[in-house]
């Protein structure tokens, strides 16, 4: 019978720390799922910051072509104003004395 018991209490024993271990899996499962999510909310805050910056690049570019456009109207009106000015100094030329 002390045999028996002795068995029994091993057995318990064991039971008890097969709980104990799984419980420790358990949490570790828990702290690997936090992490998971952790990386996955990450990863969505860099996907909207990416999307953000090639937004922000493609709207720069727009905007880089408009006042390359604005440039272009500036020198084409800057040429046309000094072709009035010749034209009008010649004009003047011919009534001085």
């Amino acid at each position: 019978m002390a045999a028996s018991q002795q068995m029994s209490e091993a057995s318990v024993k064991k039971a008890e720390q097969g709980l104990l271990t799984l419980e420790e899996i358990a949490s570790q499962v828990r702290q690997v799922e936090e992490m998971n999510l952790l990386i996955a909310s990450t990863t969505e805050q860099q996907s909207a910051t990416t999307q953000e910056l090639a937004s922000n690049a493609s709207r720069i570019g727009q905007l880089a072509e408009q006042a390359a456009a604005g440039a272009n109207q500036t020198a084409s009106g800057s040429r046309s104003i000094e072709q009035l000015a010749n034209e009008l100094n010649q004009l003047i030329s011919q009534y001085r004395f």
